[in-house]
């Protein structure tokens, strides 16, 4: 009978229930009671694993694997022992896309994989070739908010590299997928975290006319008063308004936000980037 010599912090213990009901918490569904309005997520696209053959060629590394996979966390430190790289990667005939052990144990949606190959060293934020990226982005883009939960509980938000947290808020948006974006929030990302163009997640769902998202960012703490190159947020609905027909949905739905907006502390009308930068000129100048 194999033995979990797992430490406590990658424990065998995964309990669906309990997370999903953690999650279910953060998200504001109220218990015994209805959910409160929350963007619905896209359907996630599904990865056909090949068998490990195909993507692993080093005996070590498909038996590391196969421990990985079986909770066997003696038989994966000796195969780490002997050779096997716990970030190993193929098929190495394909030079354009690679996945990973932990993208493996992704897909198979295996979370004692997943704890055991990081009790050996695999990294989350390793990158491999091709489109499949970090672990992290991978379990995103396949809609596994509790394999990602997980990661995040084995490498805790502090310990990533900055423009890895940001990032997954973007991919998150990206992907159509909120509830891993939520998870992302409550495992200590910064809400309001800039993106390379300054930008928050707040900004950029606005400029992915999410607004249900954006709405629900709100409610969650988004600052409705940040700043990014001149560009207000107050503007950016400003500008959303004149967009739509007054009175169609996606109007209503800016209007809302705007709402919630000014009861934050936005004021409009808002000065455009251009007037900001006029009226900043003018005062210089004195």
């Amino acid at each position: 009978m194999m033995q979990s010599v797992i430490p406590d912090r990658v424990s065998t213990s995964f309990n669906l229930r309990s997370w999903f009901a953690g999650l279910a918490s953060l998200l504001g569904l109220a218990a015994g009671g209805a959910a409160q309005a929350f963007p619905a997520s896209m359907p996630a696209p599904r990865f056909r694993l090949a068998p490990v053959t195909y993507y692993f060629e080093d005996p070590e590394v498909r038996t590391l694997l196969a421990a990985a996979l079986a909770g066997d966390l003696p038989a994966a430190q000796a195969a780490v022992a002997r050779g096997a790289s716990p970030n190993a990667e193929g098929p190495a005939n394909n030079p354009y896309n690679h996945i990973g052990l932990l993208h493996y144990a992704i897909a198979a949606g295996s979370a004692i994989g997943i704890r055991t190959l990081v009790a050996v060293g695999a990294d989350v934020e390793y990158v491999v070739q091709g489109s499949a990226g970090r672990p992290l982005l991978f379990a995103e883009t396949l809609g596994k908010p509790d394999l990602l939960s997980l990661m995040l509980d084995l490498k805790p938000v502090p310990e990533l590299k900055p423009e890895n947290r940001r990032y997954m808020l973007t991919h998150a948006l990206m992907q159509g997928q909120p509830r891993c974006l939520a998870v992302a929030l409550a495992h200590g990302v910064p809400v309001d975290a800039p993106g390379e163009n300054g930008g928050t997640i707040l900004t950029d769902a606005m400029d992915t006319q999410d607004y249900a998202l954006a709405k629900w960012l709100i409610e969650q703490g988004a600052s409705v008063l940040t700043d990014s190159y001149d560009l207000s947020f107050a503007w950016t609905v400003q500008y959303h308004l004149s967009k739509w027909k007054p009175d169609s949905p996606p109007w209503k739905q800016v209007k809302e936000i705007q709402a919630m907006a000014i009861e934050r502390g936005a004021v409009f009308p808002a000065m455009s980037p251009k007037e900001r930068r006029a009226a900043r000129k003018a005062a210089a100048d004195g």
